[in-house]
């Protein structure tokens, strides 16, 4: 059994944005965030998951049930 991964609903927010291929300044405008405080959301989910970077960071949100 995988171990189970708990995302912040932020954090669960911007992992679906990326999936979609949006940018973290994209990402930012779109939930009322700067750029940097998106990009701190992002390292703490990296951590989290295990992630190396984002396209990591999605892989494993499939794989975990995380994105549909």
């Amino acid at each position: 059994m995988q171990n189970m991964i708990i995302l912040t609903p932020r954090q669960k927010q911007i992992l679906e944005f990326a999936s979609r291929g949006e940018t973290h300044t994209t990402i930012g405008q779109i939930l009322g965030l700067r750029r940097n405080t998106v990009c701190v959301h992002v390292q703490r989910m990296f951590q989290t998951m295990g992630a190396d970077n984002m396209a990591h960071a999605v892989a494993i949100g499939f794989r975990h049930g995380l994105l549909r």
